[in-house]
This record gives C-alpha cells, sequence and structure tokens, in this order.
C-alpha cells in the first residue's frame, strides 16, 4: 500500500526554532510538509523551510479576542486539512481547533506538547474546563508527541487521568552541524567566570540571582544575556551600560548566533520554570526540558540548574554542572560562588566531551517518528 506523505503542521506562529525543527525532522522522514500558522508579533528566532499559508492574525495575550479570530478561521483551517493526510498540532488548543476542522474527514491529528500552562492546572472553573478539553482531544489523537516523558506520567496519566493511544519522546536536541573551535579553544581560562542566559529573556529571578553574582562577587563572574527581552523588573539595557560585568547582545537568531555566544561564555544558565505561587502550575512548569540544554552540550558549556527541575536532574546525572535546591537568592549565589571554578568547569567540559551524540543532537529520530505515523496511515 502506498502511504500519503502530506503532512500539515499547525503552529500558532512561525519563528520559534523548536517548531522549525519540528518541520525538518518531518521532511527528514520522507513527508511533504506544509505550515499554516497565525500571524502574530513575535521574535522570529528560525522560519521552517516549507510553504507557510497564514490563515489569520492574533494578539499577544488577547485570549478572548484570540478564540474569536480562531473560529473565524475554521473554514479557511478545513479547506487547507482535506489536501493533507495527517494533522500535527503544536498544543492542545490547536489540535482540538483543528478536530472541529476537520469533523467527518478522516484526518488522524498527531499532538506536540511541549509546555504545560497555568490554566491547565488552575483550580478556577476555566481550569476545570481546560483540563476537560485537554482530556477530550488527547483520547482522540492517535499520537501524542512530548519534550519531557514527564508530561506523559504527570499531566496527563496523574492530573487529567487519560490513557493516551501512543506517544513519542522527542526532545529539543540539536538538529544543526555547526564546526565547533579545536577543543583546547572550547574551554577558556578567563580572569573571571561569565555566565549566560540566552533565550526568550522573562525570568525575573536568574537576573536578580545573576546581578546578585556580579554586586557580590565582581572580581570573580560576568554576565551575558542573550535573546528576546521580556523582564519586567529589571531594565536590562540600562544595566548593560552601568552594571560592571554585565552584557546584553540582544535578540539572535539559531542556529547563525549560537557559536559567537556560546564561545563568549564558559557556563549556562538553566533556572527554569519560572518562580511562582501557584504550587499546581511550579509541578508542571519543573518537567519542562529547554533548548539550551542540548545547545549547552553540543558546545561543551556546562550548565547550573535547580535540582528539582528536569533539566537539573540531568545535570547531576550527568555530572555536567551545579544544581542548586530553591529559589533563596542568598543561598543559592553562595553556593554557586562556592563551588563554580576554572577547575571544576574544566572537569564538566571533560564529561560533555565524552558524551555520545546522541545525548545532544538527533540521531535516528525522523525514522522512529515516520514509523510511528506509517502506522497511523496504515490503520486508515
Amino acid at each position: 500500500m502506498l502511504l500519503s506523505k502530506n503532512i500539515l503542521c499547525f503552529f500558532p506562529v512561525v519563528g520559534d526554532t523548536k517548531d522549525a525543527k519540528r518541520v525538518d525532522i518531518l521532511q527528514k522522514a520522507g513527508y511533504n510538509v506544509t505550515v499554516v500558522a497565525f500571524k502574530r508579533d513575535y521574535f522570529i528566532s528560525r522560519l521552517p523551510d516549507c510553504e507557510i499559508i497564514i490563515i489569520g492574525k492574533i494578539e499577544n495575550r488577547k485570549y478572548f479576542k484570540r478564540i474569536g479570530i480562531m473560529i473565524i478561521s475554521l473554514l479557511k483551517l478545513r479547506k487547507i486539512i482535506k489536501r493533507n493526510s495527517v494533522i500535527y498540532a503544536l498544543s492542545p488548543d490547536l489540535a482540538f481547533m483543528a478536530f472541529i476542522a476537520s469533523l467527518n474527514l478522516n484526518k488522524p491529528i498527531i499532538m506536540d506538547v511541549a509546555d504545560i500552562r497555568e490554566i491547565q492546572v488552575s483550580k478556577s472553573i476555566f481550569g476545570r474546563l481546560t483540563r476537560v478539553l485537554d482530556k477530550f482531544i488527547a483520547k482522540r489523537c492517535e499520537l501524542i508527541v512530548v519534550t519531557s516523558e514527564a508530561f506523559i506520567k504527570e499531566y496527563y496519566s496523574k492530573t487529567i487521568k487519560v490513557s493516551v493511544r501512543d506517544y513519542y519522546l522527542l526532545e529539543n536536541k540539536v538538529d544543526y552541524s555547526i564546526k565547533l573551535h579545536d577543543d583546547e579553544q572550547l574551554f577558556l581560562d578567563r580572569s573571571k567566570i561569565r555566565i549566560g542566559y540566552f533565550g526568550v529573556l522573562r525570568d525575573n529571578w536568574t537576573v536578580e540571582f545573576l546581578i546578585g553574582l556580579l554586586k557580590n562577587y565582581p572580581d570573580k563572574f560576568e554576565v551575558l544575556l542573550a535573546g528576546i527581552n521580556m523582564i519586567d523588573k529589571f531594565d536590562i539595557c540600562k544595566l548593560s551600560n552601568v552594571e560592571e560585568g554585565f552584557s546584553y547582545f540582544g535578540p539572535f537568531t539559531s542556529p547563525n548566533d549560537l557559536l559567537a555566544l556560546y564561545n563568549s561564555i564558559d557556563v549556562i544558565a538553566l533556572f527554569y520554570p519560572e518562580h511562582s505561587t501557584n504550587v499546581d502550575w511550579f509541578n508542571a512548569r519543573k518537567n519542562c526540558r529547554t533548548n539550551r540544554f542540548y545547545e549547552a552540550c553540543y558546545f561543551r558549556k556546562p550548565l547550573i540548574a535547580f535540582s528539582f527541575s528536569e533539566d537539573g536532574k540531568k545535570v547531576e546525572e550527568l555530572n555536567i554542572g551545579l544544581t542548586v535546591k530553591n529559589y533563596n537568592l542568598t543561598q543559592a549565589v553562595e553556593t554557586i560562588s562556592k563551588n563554580l571554578t576554572n577547575n571544576q568547569i574544566s572537569k564538566w567540559v571533560g564529561n560533555i566531551k565524552k558524551f555520545p551524540v546522541e545525548v545532544y543532537k538527533f540521531k535516528n529520530e525522523p525514522a522512529e517518528l515516520k514509523n510511528k505515523i506509517d502506522k497511523i496511515l496504515l490503520n486508515l
């Protein structure tokens, strides 16, 4: 039987690095990929290399207005779905929208889950409604793709108590081949240790922690931030001008700017999730895995993370950096200042060099995902 090769990727927006990597993996698996998405004011880190169809424009944070635009876009979406064999939706709400748009079309839905939002674990009436919808769509997806297996174990199994049909773990590994510097250049014995914080910058605690290190140990540390600035507690542009040892690179593209960024630091900070008094959301967020973990391993840079996060657990297991136990700033600064040394960094870099490449770089994932999808198509 000749299987159809057309897959429709349904994205909330174009420009996200992880989403672009999903397209690349599906193409390497042999599928013809089309992306349908909404237009939105969003930093473009990396565009998917395929046809992109925009079906509407949504605004940041205006959720109720966004729902109306999504409803209006259903007919456009349905026409596009008819031309494809499988729908690959990049969130539960988009999967639900795809389900409505594809009624009676017999189009299997694959849902990709990279994050858990606060509303999904909220005790409010809207939170409960969201979980009902999540359970509804999870039961109807042929496959759920997750970046962290903890999403299946914690959210789907424990929180909403649904048994998914099938799932596949597809981590946020790197998919590029950038020529690295010679091994002896990968670790630079600087007079000061430079700590990097890259990505979408929105965690006030991380910036406060890094400033604390600079103020208390100005002769030992430097800080480099890079990415789209969403910090609301500090003016990081001003800090880069007045705070000695504090630098802000600005927005960057992936993978073009990564080599320069990672070769400018000694250690990368992975303090995630954001601090929250909402215990349920906090517990959900700590299950996430970040792009930076895999990027850091690729560029052979040790990491600093929370011991309770999925990234932190991996840092401890592989012995490639330091972890702190909680959000106590004083304790965190003391822990890092005492244990982060050039000698220790060199040892962690040595451990990273010993990794098999599949720890941080895609290898068999396209073939494995293809097997999953082809089984779905055979059962249609």
